[in-house]
């Protein structure tokens, strides 16, 4: 078994190569850490499953757009930050992934590695997701 943050130092080692596709493979790399670490407190938003979205498109979508309440307000808010950001680093793995002619760059990894670590970082400070569902949902 693998852990996100295996991917995510994996990702960081990749950046570090020479060349482009070192960079295509790190942005991959950085984007699936943070899509499995993203994934379980998405699995309890509010917003309706979107069968136009995709389950990764669904995943942004469900925490970019998380109904803001007043109880949990900041909790809320930090998850819909997680998700504009993980939406950013989707589009970065799309390009990196599909558009071969694109020039993708190593500034452009290490980008994607940082905000991959933040996201990492950042649901690591709102703690487990199963513990923030019975929180939110209360």
């Amino acid at each position: 078994m693998i852990e996100p943050r295996q991917l995510l130092s994996l990702s960081d080692d990749l950046s570090r190569g020479r060349g482009e596709p070192y960079a295509r493979a790190a942005i991959s790399r950085a984007y699936y850490a943070a899509y499995h670490s993203a994934k379980p407190y998405s699995d309890f938003s509010p917003v309706p499953w979107s069968g136009n979205e995709g389950a990764h498109g669904n995943v942004v979508k469900k925490l970019a757009h998380w109904p803001v309440r007043r109880k949990h307000k900041e909790a809320i808010m930090a998850l819909r930050t997680l998700g504009a950001i993980l939406g950013d680093l989707k589009a970065k793995r799309h390009d990196a992934d599909y558009m071969l002619t694109r020039d993708i760059r190593h500034e452009d990894a290490e980008l994607a590695v940082r905000q991959a670590r933040d996201i990492l970082a950042r649901l690591s400070g709102l703690g487990d997701a199963a513990v923030l569902q019975a929180e939110l949902i209360t």
